[in-house]
């Protein structure tokens, strides 16, 4: 299920056109990906899950790529949220 949760965000983070809407997918993401470090016993399911949250971000990475703040912007407001 948390691979899943991680695929899904990153689909959505292609399509979503505000940086807060991305901001609020980040945090979902970062708590999901730790959650599976507390929380899952095999260290190959662990792995998995941070393959999925690094494509996660990459996805994230490519839409706000180009942009005047980028992933700057939207990782400070991920803090604030």
């Amino acid at each position: 299920m948390t691979i899943r949760l991680l695929e899904v965000l990153a689909v959505v983070a292609r399509q979503v056109q505000t940086e807060e809407d991305r901001a609020a997918l980040l945090r979902q993401a970062i708590m999901i990906e730790r959650g599976s470090r507390e929380g899952l016993a095999e260290e190959q399911d662990r792995k998995n899950v941070e393959e999925r949250y690094q494509s996660f971000l990459t996805a994230l990475d490519e839409k706000v790529s180009g942009k005047a703040d980028g992933l700057d912007r939207v990782l400070h407001l991920s803090a604030e949220g």
